[in-house]
């Protein structure tokens, strides 16, 4: 059974979750940002599509 709490234990309870979302939150979104931008730098190359060409050569217009 747990033992109860009165209202300042769960005020500062409450307090401590609220600083640690706040300290945790910020980091975890810092490594996130940091982490996708490495793979970004890492993976990144530039898509060339091809180009179509039904004609290749010239076709003369009088035989």
């Amino acid at each position: 059974m747990l033992p109860k709490l009165n209202n300042l234990q769960k005020i500062q309870a409450r307090l401590f979750l609220s600083v640690a979302v706040d300290a945790v939150v910020p980091f975890v979104l810092h490594v996130a940002n940091t982490v996708l931008y490495l793979i970004y730098q890492l993976f990144s190359f530039e898509l060339k599509l091809p180009i179509f060409r039904p004609f290749p050569h010239s076709i003369p217009i009088s035989w």
